[in-house]
């Protein structure tokens, strides 16, 4: 990012999805991003810090205190790393659920 928004070179060591870019754009010229349901202002220290992809046998989720893959294809864990193994799953399962509720109703 450019154009003011950094003056200097920093590590942010939020996590966050390519999703997110929209709302932390929007925040940093003042515009509402509320209409971006799935992105969070990667900035802002009161968003929640994590990072979810979907591919369409697998979904990640990526959080300072664990980074999980599962495969939906085979129903099992591929990746498991962090302080708190397994914790992703479910957090995981539930943010993919509410993508498919939120693509059903469109």
């Amino acid at each position: 990012m450019v154009g003011g928004v950094i003056r200097q070179p920093r590590r942010i060591d939020g996590y966050g999805s390519q999703q997110d870019i929209a709302a932390t754009l929007l925040a940093q010229l003042s515009l509402p991003h509320k209409d971006f349901t799935f992105s969070k202002d990667m900035l802002n220290p009161a968003s929640p810090h994590f990072a979810f992809f979907t591919v369409p046998d697998a979904f990640g989720m990526v959080t300072p205190e664990n980074q999980l893959i599962f495969n939906n294809e085979s129903s099992s864990v591929v990746a498991d790393e962090g302080a708190e193994k397994g914790k992703n799953l479910s957090l995981g399962q539930a943010y993919l659920q509410k993508l498919y509720d939120d693509i059903a109703k469109r």
